[in-house]
């Protein structure tokens, strides 16, 4: 089954983030950052009592606590991050810039401002990135 609308700018932000970090194009700082990110968002606690219970044959409690394995504040930022990095500065500057862009940030918050500058400016700008010249 298909579900419409399921390419999302986080969806695409996060495949674009994998892709980066695997070519070594995200800066450690950013990295370490959404690595943390990562690992806050997920409850180790809640997790293992949920394997706990399911491995017990207690799905019906596994499944209950299994809601609060994802902590939402930290998926939230994660979600947030991602969704900047293609749902705005992408569609702002395009997908050079956005590469461009990557290579500066290197913190959630650097990726805050950038895309607001992006926005602002808009397209052509060399808003997205210091580094970048205007294109025509």
């Amino acid at each position: 089954m298909t579900i419409l609308g399921a390419t999302t700018p986080a969806r695409v932000g996060a495949t674009v983030l994998k892709a980066a970090s695997k070519g070594g194009r995200l800066l450690k700082p950013l990295r370490g950052e959404l690595v943390r990110l990562a690992g806050d968002a997920v409850d180790g606690e809640a997790l293992r009592a949920t394997v706990t219970l399911a491995r017990a044959g207690d799905l019906a409690a596994a499944c209950a606590t299994l809601t609060g394995v994802l902590r939402p504040a930290p998926l939230a930022t994660l979600r947030t991050a991602a969704a900047d990095l293609l749902g705005i500065v992408a569609k702002a500057q395009g997908y050079r810039a956005t590469a461009d862009v990557l290579k500066l940030w290197t913190s959630a918050a650097d990726m805050g401002r950038f895309t607001r500058l992006s926005a602002r400016f808009g397209r052509g700008s060399g808003a997205s990135s210091p580094c970048s010249a205007p294109r025509r």
